[in-house]
Formats: structure tokens, C-alpha cells, sequence
């Protein structure tokens, strides 16, 4: 009995040195801070998409629905580095700040993302439940056209365009419906400000 519990203080002496190994090889923040060091600040809303396959691909977005920054191969997730997490702050900064000449400016006027701009009285206006509906398709929206320069809009030939991605949602109508709702609302909101000259999207059956 003598020699079982010796054997069994050996085990857990060992178990606990090795924590203590463990703990001494990986600093806390602030021995990170005294050192003069910092852990990876980590961005939130990253979005990682896992395509089965041979082999299995990675796509990691700056945020759902927003641009691809870096692909992979591997069954891991992948590990973002100094490169890609430089990517996804540009993407935000451009987000947050986009060219006064595309859809997308439209869509922040109308819809603010920035703390400290309110968003536009008509977005303001509607229910908390169909903000978070109109939203979603208005994510949408953004990824299909948002670096689309207004002047196109302008254009008559864009009713063939939207009318196609319309039927290109056709395995949900419901969703297909609502996203041509949403891009009539916004460019008529565009409209009565001088931003397009047209609504392309006014006629289109939902």
C-alpha cells in the first residue's frame, strides 16, 4: 500500500510540475506589459467560411458579407497575420469611408455604420424589426453593387441588372423580393437628394 501511494505522489507531483512548466512558458499581460510586449489584438467580426472538398479551402472575410481578405487550404482554420489583419482594417477604414462616388456612399448616408453620424431620417423612421430585415439585404446590396459608381444607376440598362439578380435569388423568393424593395427604397432616397437621376428599380414586380 506504502508503494502505491508513493507512486501515486510521484504522478501528481509530475502532473503539477508540468503545469507550472506550462504556466512559466506562456507570460501573462502583465509581464507582457512590463516587458514592454503585447498579445495580438484580435478584430472582431471576422468571418470564416470552411469549403468541404480535397482539398478543404478557407475564405476569411473582413466581416459577413464583406470582402474576401485571404484564402487558405488546410483543414485548420487558418491564423491571421500582421498582413491580413492590416487587410481587414483597411476594409473597415474604407467601409467607414467610402468614395462620395459609389452605391456604397449612398448606403452609409442612408444607413449609418458610424457612431457618431446619425443615420438618415427614413432609416430612422423604420421599425426595429424591419432594420434588421432591410439590413440584411442591404448587406447584400453592398456586396453586389456597392463599388458601382452612381452614374451608373443613371443608366436605364441597370433594370435588366437588378431584374436578373433578382432571378438569381429565385430559391428565396421571399429574400429576392425584399432585397428589390430595399434598393427601390434607397435609390429613391438617392433621387430626392440629386444622387441618380432615375430609379431603375421602381418598376421591377416583387
Amino acid at each position: 500500500m506504502r508503494n502505491y501511494r508513493s507512486q501515486r505522489n510521484d504522478w501528481f507531483r509530475r502532473i503539477n510540475c508540468g503545469r507550472r512548466d506550462f504556466n512559466a512558458r506562456r507570460p501573462s499581460r502583465k509581464r507582457l506589459r512590463q516587458m514592454g510586449q503585447s498579445r495580438p489584438a484580435m478584430i472582431k467580426g471576422v468571418h470564416f467560411v470552411r469549403k468541404k472538398g480535397c482539398p478543404i479551402r478557407w475564405y476569411v472575410y473582413a466581416w459577413r458579407s464583406g470582402p474576401c481578405i485571404f484564402k487558405s487550404v488546410g483543414a485548420k482554420r487558418p491564423k491571421l497575420g500582421p498582413h491580413e489583419l492590416r487587410s481587414i482594417t483597411v476594409a473597415h477604414e474604407t467601409r467607414n469611408r467610402p468614395d462620395h462616388k459609389t452605391l456604397r456612399s449612398l448606403i452609409r448616408e442612408w444607413r449609418s455604420l458610424d457612431s457618431s453620424r446619425a443615420s438618415s431620417p427614413e432609416w430612422e423612421r423604420l421599425a426595429a424589426t424591419t432594420k434588421r430585415t432591410w439590413g440584411t439585404q442591404l448587406d447584400k446590396i453592398e456586396e453586389k453593387w456597392g463599388a458601382t459608381p452612381l452614374s451608373v444607376f443613371n443608366d436605364t440598362r441597370m433594370v435588366s441588372k437588378v431584374m436578373a439578380w433578382r432571378d438569381s435569388r429565385a430559391g428565396t423568393p421571399r429574400a429576392a423580393d425584399i432585397g428589390v424593395t430595399v434598393l427601390r427604397a434607397l435609390l429613391e432616397y438617392g433621387r430626392l437628394r440629386g444622387r441618380v437621376t432615375t430609379n431603375v428599380a421602381v418598376k421591377i414586380p416583387t
